[in-house]
C-alpha cells in the first residue's frame, strides 16, 4: 500500500493498493501533471495517475534487482531509475 500524507494535519489523506507488484521501495511524483512513479524490490517501475490513484502501466525496468531511486519528468516524458544491478535506466 502507498499512502499520501497531509503534512499539515499529520494524517493519511489517501492510500492505494499496489500489493500485486511487491514491496514498494521508492516513489517520485509530478503533482502538477498528476503522475507518480514507484520502484519495487522486484525491479518493476510503476506509473500512476496520482489524481485517480490508479495504475497506468508497469515495466520490468531491472528484472530481479531492487530499484532504490526513481525520478520523473512528465513534461519531457521520462522517468529514470537506479537499482542494485548498478544501472541507471
Amino acid at each position: 500500500t502507498m499512502v499520501l500524507w497531509n503534512l499539515d494535519r499529520y494524517e493519511c489523506k489517501e492510500q492505494w493498493l499496489s500489493g500485486k507488484f511487491g514491496q514498494q521501495i521508492c516513489v517520485a511524483a509530478d503533482w502538477e501533471n498528476q503522475r507518480a512513479v514507484s520502484g519495487t524490490a522486484q525491479g518493476k517501475l510503476l506509473l500512476w495517475d496520482s489524481k485517480k490513484l490508479a495504475l497506468i502501466s508497469a515495466v520490468d525496468a531491472h528484472p530481479g534487482a531492487r530499484i532504490n531511486k526513481v525520478f520523473i519528468d512528465v513534461v519531457i516524458g521520462f522517468a529514470v531509475t537506479a537499482a542494485e544491478d548498478g544501472r541507471l535506466r
